[in-house]
């Protein structure tokens, strides 16, 4: 079994059986420095049911500004979004709840995505 392989096992049998959706805009955003400014005529593609798992940042990183409290931490595996790569202009679908992405961190040692650590904000 490759590692995204193990990756993706893990989220699926530790997620809390806990799915989300990613959100991404179809147009990019008129100004790169305000990528919640989309053209509101365009559509948005939904890649569904990717297993997660969805916990709070640690109190020890919150820092007022760039960490919050209530932000969370999402961990979808690489091999779940294909060719996808979170942004900050995307958006979470959590249990009903949209959440904008302020951070993605991606796990790749080589070619290959293992892990995306999303940081999400209601």
């Amino acid at each position: 079994m490759a590692l995204e392989d193990t990756a993706l096992a893990l989220i699926q049998k530790f997620g809390q059986g806990r799915t989300v959706s990613l959100l991404v805009p179809a147009a990019a955003p008129a100004d790169p420095a305000k990528p919640w400014e989309v053209d509101p005529t365009s559509t948005e593609s939904s890649i569904s049911s990717l297993p997660a798992v969805v916990t709070p940042v640690a109190q020890n990183v919150i820092d007022g500004n760039s960490v919050r409290q209530g932000d969370e931490t999402v961990l979808i595996a690489g091999k779940s979004l294909g060719t996808t790569i979170p942004s900050t202009a995307d958006r979470i679908l959590d249990d009903g709840v949209e959440k904008n992405v302020v951070a993605a961190q991606r796990t790749r040692p080589g070619t290959v995505d293992y892990l995306y650590k999303i940081q999400v904000r209601r």
